[in-house]
Formats: structure tokens, sequence, C-alpha cells
């Protein structure tokens, strides 16, 4: 079976990586200001998100998983048959990662869910209760959709990137997330899967394999 081959260029890797670094700096720098109040307008355009009809929320659900823990893991092997083993590796890393850093940067920062700001928040998925900044959900999505960039064409790039930006409106709409959580979530996920894939480059490969 022929592998398609994508040819990936330093640059992108090195000017999205920065700007994911500058949105995720902004975001955090607010957020750390207001853990023991959140800003106006982020709480009325949360509660504006989260008044979404309950068929949207059935509709959002099963993309939502997009951003599960195991859902690099189940991505990043099809990935690994249809790329090859480094794009597989890529995706899962970058994914799991993700998670994981997701849960110091909650640690770290210590902001509460939207419930603990608002409490007629419409909480449609567990309790509403532990900590907020950032979205692990949105991290893992956006951190699958950057290490798939490399081997996807512009439309393939174009439905990563929406399906992982609607598992950061989910989790609004959820009301388990604040919009800045969502936002540091993307950033902290583009990184990862910038980072990833600038190791992966840097790994020797064997004479006259494609590095996807």
């Amino acid at each position: 079976m022929s592998r398609p081959h994508v040819s990936v260029h330093l640059p992108r890797h090195v000017l999205l990586l920065a700007g994911a670094a500058a949105a995720f700096f902004v975001a955090f720098l607010i957020v750390d200001r207001s853990t023991e109040s959140v800003p106006r307008w982020e709480i009325d355009l949360t509660t504006w998100v989260n008044d979404a009809p309950d068929v949207l929320a059935g509709v959002l659900w099963p993309i939502m998983q997009l951003g599960s823990f195991f859902a690099p893991i189940v991505i990043g092997i099809l990935a690994a048959y249809v790329y090859g083993w480094r794009r597989g590796l890529a995706v899962i890393v970058s994914g799991v990662g993700a998670w994981f850093l997701a849960k110091f940067v909650k640690d770290v920062v210590s902001r509460e869910r939207p419930l603990a700001f608002i409490p007629t928040i419409d909480v449609r998925e567990g309790e509403g209760s532990g900590l907020g900044f950032v979205s692990g959900h949105t991290a893992v999505a956006f951190a699958i959709a950057t290490a798939l960039l490399p081997v996807l064409p512009l439309r393939g790039r174009v439905i990563a990137y929406a399906l992982a930006t609607t598992v950061g409106l989910a989790r609004i709409v959820f009301g388990v997330h604040f919009p800045l959580d969502v936002v540091g979530g993307a950033a902290l996920g583009i990184m990862c899967g910038c980072v990833v894939d600038l190791v992966m480059l840097a790994l020797p490969t064997r004479a006259g394999a494609n590095v996807t």
C-alpha cells in the first residue's frame, strides 16, 4: 500500500508554535489575575453559549469525544496505518501529552469551573466541579489536528481544526468551561502538536524513507 507524502515546512511549525504560545500566554495572564472572580464578558458569553438547546448538545456530544483521553490513541493507530508509524506516534504523543499537560496547568492556575461562578449554569455532563483552565478536551483535539497537519490536504486541515474548535465550543455548551479555558486549551494543544512534530523531524530516518 502506497503512503501519501506531504512535505513538512519548518517555518510553518515555528510560526504556528509562536502564535499558539502567544495566545496561551495572554489567556494565562488574564485568567491568573481572575481566579477568584471571572470577567463579566466571560460570564455573559459563557451563559449565552450554555443556553443552547438540548438538541444541539446532543449533536455535539459525539464530536466532543474527539477530545477524550482515548481519542489520540485510536486516531493515532489509524494514522499509523494510513500515513506510517511516525505520524501515528506523533498523534498519540501529542494528544496524550496535551491531556497530562492540561492537568498540570489546571493545578498551577487553580481556576474553578463555571458552576463556581454561575450557580444557574446548566451543567450537562458530570457535576461541574474541579478546575477549568485549561480545557483538557480542547487541548487534546487541537493536538491531534496539529499532529495531522503535515499529512492532510487543505480541506482536511480545515475540517480537522473545525472539529477541534467544535470540541471547545461543546465544552462551553455543556457548562464545564469558560471561553478562556478553551482558548488556553487550544493553544496548549497546538504547541504540543508542533513540538512533537519538530522532534519527529529531528529524528533520523532510513535512507529514502518519507518523513510524515
